[in-house]
């Protein structure tokens, strides 16, 4: 027997191969923004700050460490 893909099973395949890569770039992109506050937090509190975030999406868009 000489099982053939149809192409509505190659597009549910190409589907979900797009979807999971999607997927693991989101998840990617949000672990490395949280890496990045968290950092820049955290170095902020070690001086004796109060760190000032401001996020757009997934990017910092501005920083300030208030050290009064």
């Amino acid at each position: 027997m000489d099982k053939k893909m149809t192409p509505v099973q190659g597009l549910v395949m190409i589907g979900t191969i797009a979807f999971l890569a999607i997927a693991v770039i989101i998840a990617s992109q949000s672990y490395f923004s949280y890496l990045e506050v968290t950092e820049a937090a955290n170095s902020c509190f070690d001086m004796g700050g109060l760190p000032i975030i401001e996020k757009s999406g997934l990017r910092m868009t501005y920083f300030h460490c208030n050290m009064e």
